[in-house]
């Protein structure tokens, strides 16, 4: 007689995630804004925001996601490779981010001596010690500093934005359909999909008459 057991199914689990805005503004003003802005707005990852020199950015706002730097026994360590070939990619910054980074003084010295620098400086672990700070101070539920990739996924969904633009926007295309995506996505269309996202994040940061 063969007998058999099913197994129970193994239960998915559920993770709170702040709202948006709480978040936005809970890390406004703060020395990690621009660290979180670019994660939860323009869905880079830690590994992504440590690498970003001042050369990844031209002077129309364009930024180039191509360099991660990554903790190695605990040192933090170059690569000048993402680890997949679609999270290197050019994106348009909005206009407030732009501004953030040309206030850095990592960029500002850059620009003034002509030579390359990281602009955030701070180790993943200062990065993410200080976002954890910034949640209890606010009351927010605990928070990884990944997961503001997850909130950046969520809005492109709220906002009905078609997957392929979402995918590239977020690095999460694979190599095998780069090429297919890219035929259709640098184009006015696409620029359409950027300003609502940009639209919604500006309308958080700064709400017009009738959403405050």
């Amino acid at each position: 007689m063969r007998l058999s057991t099913a197994l129970p199914a193994k239960e998915k689990k559920m993770v709170e995630l702040p709202l948006v805005e709480d978040v936005i503004n809970a890390v406004i003003g703060s020395e990690i804004e621009l660290p979180c802005l670019l994660a939860i707005w323009m869905s880079y990852s830690m590994s992504e925001v440590r690498g970003i020199k001042a050369s990844a950015i031209d002077e129309k706002g364009y930024i180039t996601i191509k360099d991660v730097i990554v903790d190695v026994d605990g040192k933090p360590v170059s690569k000048s490779k993402t680890k997949a070939f679609a999270r290197t990619r050019k994106s348009k910054l909005p206009e407030y981010l732009f501004n953030l980074i040309k206030n850095q003084e990592t960029y500002k010295r850059a620009k003034e001596t002509g030579t390359d620098e990281y602009l955030i400086t701070l180790t993943g672990k200062g990065i993410y010690n200080r976002f954890l700070t910034i949640q209890k101070a606010a009351g927010l539920p605990h928070t990884r500093f990944h997961d503001l990739r997850h909130m950046n996924a969520s809005v492109m969904l709220k906002l009905n934005i078609p997957d392929k633009y979402a995918m590239e926007r977020g690095g999460w295309i694979t190599s095998h359909t780069l090429k297919k995506v890219y035929q259709h996505t640098f184009s006015d269309e696409r620029k359409v999909i950027d300003d609502r996202i940009d639209s919604y994040f500006e309308n958080i940061i700064n709400p017009t008459e009738e959403e405050s």
